[in-house]
């Protein structure tokens, strides 16, 4: 006979599973047992053994949660055990979002829900065995009882942790055969049932119970889509099929058609986005929300940015799915049986990629000032950088009417800014008569000198720790300009939407002006041609950032057709082949950030083309897992 001694705290865990540590020693275990002072008392009716299948008390939002609580959902008991994550998650991710975070799955259950708050009681004294070699001596130190685990020669047949926990009894005849299992291959409506596990699923929701996001029991988030309405054996029974029901939330308008420029694809079907594809590409989405905030949205590589975030993602994609911006939807896969939400996860892959290299690894949704020009940081950097000019940016002349008018007399101030010791200030725009001219920014000087007359603080801009505008003298950008006049068209967004027209092109799509005119808007109080600043600065809109970016991508990358080369040709054989083609990934790195497909053009090579290939190639990992 062995003893092993454990702390209550352990004692918790083997209340579910201890059996199953020491099967796989091949020995069996006896209940943990404890010596009581006068009486013996029942089990503790608040254990999860004690439920015996029975449903525990239903997810309160006002109820304080803590660890091994034990609550019901959908016909099934869930543990608070947020491990590695702190108890105090199941008071604040609830069974509906995020659930898995803190809640784990433990057994199924049937019958009403008990109304009393559960909570696995550890303390409570057990049963006193008669045998002495079970019995332990109380501590004589100040620390909590230590808990004894007796394990006999007894042998106990193979099981696994399902057929450790608590099962409801059964009665000879009442259980019926199961239906057949999940099958990938089928499209299941509502009323739809399959079998899993010894128990029957009801489909609730036909367009996620068809996805492999919600298979039955394997995925996290199955039971968003099905029930357990009974307990079966055996798998028999073919599924049954009733009249579906609508599903719930607002349906997006999917089958729309992304325009891919002047080329064939232009009004190619095999290029429009089918219903079932979008609706699965979300599915896989929701699946990955914590991977794509916490491994993917990197400030440096390393912390969670605080600007970009899966929600206003998720929110913005949804946009330009069933509005789109000047007839032109993110595309996100057709109804190809095989490859259909490859293509979509490719093109999502190829968007973030580059997002994670121009802004979302700064943290960053205004352009920064990183033209260092003369050995200087031209404050003129917000007219241009590289020598171009943003307020120059026409539209072609069969579009120049949505173009955005320069104002002389706008006044903007940047939202975001870089974060290095010294960085310069965000990017500004204003009139001549409130800058006759500008300067540079002198990023070795110590702002912060309380004891100088007067005293000098840093205070351009919130956690500035070095640095200064010096307007002493004009100092010229790269291409010429020492004012900041008609300025206020730098870049804004994921990929840094630029210049008066494409800013105009949202207005006349997405804004004010779309109102005005009588189509639909999006966004009908906010005029982009007036506040481009709004981008960046919405707290109500933070998907503004990602629309921006994803109208870039739908207007010159889905729309890029070249020189032989045509992004969406190659975007389905890059996946068709493989997915394995680096030349793909190279060439849309060389559109982003140089303008054409064969690099170098432009005003060069491309900036980081490793990098931006890494970020892709990590994103379609972390999506396709």
């Amino acid at each position: 006979m062995t003893h092993i001694y454990v702390s209550v705290e352990t004692y918790r865990l083997f209340e579910l599973n201890s059996l199953i540590y020491f099967i796989q020693e091949k020995e069996d275990c006896i209940m943990p047992q404890v010596p009581e002072e006068e009486e013996e008392l029942p089990p503790d009716d608040n254990s999860i053994s004690a439920l015996k299948g029975q449903c525990g008390p239903p997810h309160q939002s006002d109820h304080v949660y803590s660890l091994h609580d034990i609550v019901s959902v959908h016909n099934s008991n869930y543990e608070c055990n947020p491990t590695p994550n702190p108890q105090e998650w199941c008071n604040h991710v609830t069974v509906d979002y995020n659930w898995d975070a803190a809640w784990k799955f433990v057994a199924s259950c049937e019958g009403e829900e008990d109304t009393n708050a559960i909570a696995v009681d550890t303390d409570a004294p057990k049963e006193e065995e008669e045998e002495e070699e079970e019995t332990v001596d109380k501590p004589t130190t100040a620390q909590k009882e230590p808990i004894v685990i007796t394990i006999q020669d007894i042998t106990i047949p193979d099981t696994t942790i399902q057929d450790s926990l608590p099962q409801p009894e059964e009665e000879e005849g009442e259980i019926e055969d199961c239906p057949l299992p999940w099958d990938a291959s089928k499209t299941y409506v509502a009323g739809d049932e399959v079998g899993a596990d010894d128990n029957i699923l009801l489909c609730k929701v036909g367009g996620w119970c068809s996805s492999a996001s919600y298979e039955p029991v394997v995925s996290a988030y199955w039971y968003e889509a099905w029930d357990i309405v009974g307990h079966c054996h055996g798998i028999t029974a073919p599924p049954t099929t009733s009249p579906p029901t609508p599903t719930p939330g607002p349906t997006p308008k999917l089958d729309v058609r992304p325009s891919s420029g002047s080329g064939d694809t232009a009004n190619d079907p095999v290029y429009s986005n089918s219903a079932s594809t979008v609706q699965k590409m979300f599915d896989i989405l929701h699946s990955k929300q914590r991977a794509i905030d916490n491994e993917l949205f990197l400030y440096q590589g390393q912390t969670p940015s605080t600007v970009y975030r899966y929600q206003g993602f998720i929110d913005g994609l949804r946009v330009m799915i069933e509005d789109g911006v000047a007839s032109k939807y993110f595309y996100l896969g057709n109804d190809d049986p095989e490859h259909g939400h490859l293509y979509g996860l490719a093109n999502i892959a190829a968007f973030l990629g580059q997002s994670m290299k121009e802004t979302i690894q700064y943290d960053a949704c205004d352009e920064n000032s990183w033209d260092y020009f003369n050995s200087v940081y031209p404050l003129s950097n917000a007219c241009g950088q590289l020598g171009q000019s943003y307020q120059d940016y026409h539209c072609p002349e069969h579009e120049k009417h949505m173009e955005c008018p320069v104002d002389p007399n706008m006044s903007i101030k940047g939202t975001t800014h870089a974060k290095w010791y010294g960085a310069p200030s965000p990017l500004f725009c204003g009139p001549k008569t409130e800058y006759p001219f500008v300067g540079k920014w002198d990023y070795g000087y110590m702002c912060n000198n309380p004891w100088a007359n007067p005293p000098e603080y840093c205070e351009d801009y919130p956690g500035q720790k070095a640095g200064r505008a010096d307007n002493s003298v004009p100092v010229a950008n790269r291409n010429g300009r020492t004012d900041v006049e008609g300025c206020c068209w730098w870049g804004r967004g994921v990929i840094q939407t630029t210049g008066v027209c494409n800013f105009g092109k949202l207005n006349y799509f997405l804004g004010a002006r779309a109102a005005k005119e009588g189509r639909g808007s999006r966004y009908p109080d906010i005029d982009f041609c007036k506040t481009p600043d709004a981008i960046c600065a919405s707290e109500e809109h933070k998907e503004l950032k990602w629309i921006a970016g994803m109208f870039y991508w739908v207007e010159s990358l889905q729309s890029y057709d070249e020189g032989g080369w045509n992004y969406m040709n190659e975007l389905h054989k890059f996946v068709d082949e493989g997915m394995t083609d680096d030349s793909f990934i190279h060439a849309v790195s060389g559109i982003v950030n140089r303008g054409c497909h064969n690099p170098p053009c432009g005003t060069g090579p491309v900036d980081g083309s490793h990098e931006r290939a890494t970020n892709f190639y990590n994103v379609l990992n972390t999506l396709s897992a």
